[in-house]
């Protein structure tokens, strides 16, 4: 992250369709994920600011 690379070795929106499985799952087992609704709501802001192609280390570029 300090030196800028975010090449896509885990993509973020790879990572964000994970995300929506999990919270798919929990959801038909009767469980609420929130922790990860929150995750998965700042990785679909990440997409929707372009970065869905970077490395989940692009996340960083969201908060700093």
């Amino acid at each position: 992250m300090v030196k800028n690379a975010h090449a896509p070795l885990l993509p973020i929106s790879l990572m964000a369709k994970d995300l929506r499985y999990g919270i798919e799952t929990a959801q038909a087992a009767g469980a609420n994920p929130p922790v990860v609704a929150a995750i998965d709501q700042a990785y679909e802001g990440a997409i929707d600011q372009g970065y869905g192609d970077n490395n989940i280390t692009g996340m960083a570029k969201l908060f700093f």
